[in-house]
């Protein structure tokens, strides 16, 4: 097995954007998503419908105002109403540069001589998505939720994106239809976590009219995405001054659980996208807070129900203070190892642009240490120039989640 040493550009989605960006303005890239729930692995799954939360147990009992939402390190704008939940996307969405015209949103970075889509500018009013915790789609890894779509009329359509490896394609079109569908996954509610959740989604952004999905262009009106985040108790976070909780073990605490998430493809030479495939595995974790180090793995990774794909070890900080519910700890290196058949990544990969971490989590105190839990998130993107024409930035979106188990 080889292992690559991934130090690339982190991939992110929920309000913040690098390649899928981090922060601010940016957004998640286009890579791809599915656009109704599905059930990875090979457990069995089901549907329950109801007017009652089908979700963990942080969602059913708290408002909104008591959970923080995080992607990419950053704070996310989450609300709860009943059994719904809505949260900002970064997507691929209009803006409106006069009355009754509008354009993409793309933002455009280049490394070397590739260009490729480095994330979106955000909406203003940003886009919200609200997903029915009422109506859960389950398999042997995560709940499902499918989000409201959205739909808005536009005059006329200005659209700006990627031909060939370094070149650029405008086109406009009248009278155009922009059409958002997402899903949401959750892990919590499965791996038994009291005070944290986590998860991903994924998204499909399309702007048709009477010529424009026929047309040999049409890839180009469409993107896929997904972006990845975890939402926890502010209440339990573990602080900085409590570091000694696990003094029994030498204050190192080891953790196991679950990662989710999904991974996708853009084709820069043609601006095309993949359907999304989800991503799962186990995950360990041991966090030393004598020494401020975390390490950890994600093992018996598969996408696409059966195919096997890279085993990842992480490692990483711990932080030495605790503000404003800040992450109590950062992904500051990646290694892949093994050698997948599908969706490889190669050694020339995107190197960082602003990022240099690949995630961030933090530690929820339980009613015992026993029941302590963890919950982060890691994105980043990988490069192929061998795949489907060549040059392929390969985007991976993991949420994770894990409890004590020492």
């Amino acid at each position: 097995m080889t292992a690559i040493i991934v130090s690339i550009l982190a991939a992110l989605g929920i309000g913040g954007g690098v390649m899928l960006a981090s922060g601010g303005s940016g957004g998640s890239s286009g890579g791809a998503a599915v656009v109704a729930p599905v059930n990875p692995g090979t457990g069995g799954g089901g549907s329950n419908t109801g007017g009652s939360i089908q979700s963990g147990k942080l969602l059913k009992t708290l408002s909104s105002n008591n959970i923080q939402t995080i992607t990419e390190g950053s704070q996310v704008n989450m609300t709860k109403s009943g059994k719904n939940i809505s949260l900002e996307l970064s997507v691929y969405a209009p803006i409106k540069v006069a009355n009754n015209s509008y354009q993409t949103n793309d933002i455009f970075q280049t490394a070397g001589s590739r260009k490729y889509v480095w994330g979106f500018t955000k909406p203003s009013p940003a886009v919200k998505t609200t997903f029915d915790l009422g109506t859960m789609t389950s398999s042997n890894v995560a709940d499902f939720y499918a989000g409201n779509t959205k739909t808005q009329f536009l005059g006329t359509l200005t659209t700006t994106s990627l031909k060939q490896k370094t070149g650029m394609l405008t086109l406009t079109n009248e009278n155009v239809t922009w059409t958002l569908t997402s899903n949401l996954a959750l892990g919590g509610r499965l791996l038994g976590l009291e005070n944290s959740d986590f998860g991903y989604y994924t998204w499909l952004s399309r702007y048709t009219n009477s010529s424009m999905e026929s047309s040999s262009e049409s890839k180009r009106y469409r993107r896929y995405s997904s972006g990845q985040f975890y939402m926890f108790d502010t209440s339990k976070q573990l602080m900085a001054s409590k570091y000694n909780r696990y003094a029994a073990t030498s204050n190192i605490a080891a953790f196991t659980g679950k990662a989710i998430g999904a991974i996708n493809y853009l084709n820069n030479n043609c601006g095309g996208n993949s359907a999304t495939n989800d991503l799962y595995g186990d995950i360990t974790l041991s966090l030393n807070f004598n020494t401020k180090q975390l390490s950890g793995n994600i093992t018996n990774t598969k996408f696409g129900n059966s195919y096997a794909w890279y085993d990842i070890a992480l490692t990483g900080s711990i932080n030495n203070e605790i503000t404003n519910n800040s992450p109590n700890f950062l992904i500051t290196n990646i290694v892949l190892s093994g050698s997948p058949s599908r969706l490889p990544i190669e050694n020339n990969v995107v190197n960082h642009l602003g990022m240099d971490t690949y995630g961030s989590g933090v530690v929820v105190e339980g009613s015992s240490i026993s029941k302590d839990e963890v919950v982060g998130e890691i994105a980043f993107t990988g490069h192929n120039t061998t795949l489907a024409g060549g040059n392929l930035f390969i985007n991976t979106h993991i949420g994770f989640g894990a409890k004590k188990s020492n």
